[in-house]
């Protein structure tokens, strides 16, 4: 494959905008520490929220955070079920049960997937030879 314009560039760049062009951009691989450790702590605040709107009880306040918990539990389901599908280490059976464990207790499935399987996931680098 060649990339138009680039003759003046080095073998290196060319090779790696290559890979770039075949790669998902988004994979775990590509996210530094501090991005996977964001995701987890976006990945609690559902579970955190709901947990605060239940301690404050009948008040308006906990109805808006649970709808805010709620709201965010779901924006994160889709992008979890995403992440779940494009995950080269699990198996047909093994996506589809995180799916339905996303969709039974996402406040509990969500952390649980983000530190088995980004957290936790290898940090494969890309090796140029």
């Amino acid at each position: 494959m060649t990339i138009p314009h680039t003759s003046h560039l080095s073998p290196h760049w060319r090779e790696a905008q290559d890979v770039a062009h075949l790669e998902d951009p988004h994979a775990v691989r590509h996210q530094g520490g501090y991005t996977r450790a964001l995701l987890g702590l976006v990945a609690l605040a559902p579970g955190a929220m709901a947990l605060a709107a239940f301690a404050i009880g009948d008040q308006p306040i906990s109805y808006m955070l649970g709808f805010i918990a709620l709201v965010w539990a779901l924006m994160l389901l889709f992008g979890f079920v995403a992440r779940v599908f494009r995950n080269p280490r699990l198996d047909s059976v093994g996506r589809w049960m995180w799916v339905g464990f996303f969709f039974v207790a996402a406040p509990l499935a969500l952390p649980a997937y983000w530190a088995r399987h980004v957290f936790g996931a290898p940090n494969d680098a890309i090796q140029h030879e």
